[in-house]
C-alpha cells in the first residue's frame, strides 16, 4: 500500500511480509528513486546486522535502569511476537526494511534512517504509562473486542492474511482502538514516532527538493506520517495503489 505526496512516496509495509518486499522491489523497478528512507534508527540497524544477542543479568538490569521496566517488558513482548510470526512464515523480522536498504545500496541511492532511537521510545513509554492505565487495559480491551465482534468491523478481520500487508481499513481500526484502549502506547510508540519520522522526511525534502524520495514505514505509520506532511503544507496528497481501489 502506497501514498504519494508530490515527489515523496510512502510505502506502508508489514515487517514479516514477503509481499512488502516484493512491493518495494517493484517500486524501484517502475519508478525513479533518488533517496530511500527506512523506519529504523542506526543503532537498531546495526543490531539487525549483528543478529539479536541475548542479555546477561547485569546487562538486563542496566537496560531496565536505562529505559524503565515497562519499556523493557514492551520490547520483550514485541520481539517475541515478531519472532513467532517470522518463524511461522519463514521470514526474517524486518525483511521489508532490509529489502529497501539492499535496493538502495545496489542502486547507489542516498539512504537515511528516519526512526527515533528505539531506547528513547521505550523510555518515553515507561514514563507515560500509569498504574491506572495498566489496571484499565484489560477491561477496555475486553469492551472494545466485544464491540468489534458485534459490529460490522468484524468483516475487516475476516479476510486479513498475516502473510500480507494489512488492508488500510484494518490499520485504521487498530490504530483507533489502540488510541482508546492503550493511550500511552499509541502516543509514544505510534503518534510521537510519526511526528519524528515526518520531521525527518521534511528536512530531507528541504535539503534535496528535486529528489524522488521513497520512505518505507510500517503500515500503521503510513497515514499518520502522510497526514503530518500534508498539514505541514508540503504539496497536495494524492492516493495511489490500494487507496485508489477502495
Amino acid at each position: 500500500m502506497k501514498l504519494s505526496i508530490a515527489n515523496v512516496t510512502l510505502v506502508g509495509t508489514s515487517h514479516v511480509s514477503e509481499e512488502s518486499s516484493d512491493e518495494i522491489k517493484s517500486h524501484f523497478h517502475q519508478n525513479p528513486v533518488d533517496i530511500v528512507c527506512v523506519e529504523l534508527d542506526e543503532k537498531r540497524y546495526r543490531q539487525m546486522q549483528q543478529g539479536e544477542a541475548g542479555f546477561s543479568i547485569d546487562e538486563m538490569i542496566k537496560l531496565i535502569e536505562k529505559i524503565g521496566l515497562p519499556g523493557f517488558v514492551l520490547s520483550i513482548i514485541i520481539s517475541f511476537f515478531q519472532r513467532v510470526l517470522a518463524f511461522l512464515f519463514n521470514i526474517k523480522p524486518g525483511y521489508d526494511m532490509i529489502t529497501a536498504i539492499k535496493c538502495a545500496k545496489k542502486g547507489k541511492k542516498e539512504l537515511f534512517f528516519i526512526d527515533q532511537d528505539a531506547e528513547l521510545t521505550l523510555k518515553n513509554f515507561s514514563r507515560a504509562l500509569t498504574i491506572e492505565e495498566v489496571l484499565g487495559i484489560i477491561p477496555r480491551a475486553l469492551m472494545y473486542s466485544f464491540h468489534t465482534i458485534t459490529s460490522d468491523n468484524k468483516d475487516v478481520f475476516s479476510y486479513y492474511d498475516l502473510r500480507k500487508v494489512p488492508p488500510i481499513e484494518l490499520v485504521r481500526l487498530v490504530n483507533k482502538q489502540t488510541r482508546i484502549v492503550f493511550p500511552s502506547f499509541y502516543k509514544t510508540v505510534i503518534a510521537d514516532r510519526n511526528k519524528y519520522m515526518a520531521g525527518k522526511i521534511l528536512s530531507i525534502v528541504k535539503e534535496y527538493p528535486e529528489a524522488h524520495v521513497l520512505a518505507v514505514v510500517g503500515g500503521g505509520h503510513m497515514e499518520g506520517i502522510a497526514g503530518l506532511l500534508k498539514k505541514s503544507g508540503y504539496k497536495s496528497l494524492e492516493s495511489t495503489d490500494q487507496e485508489k481501489s477502495e
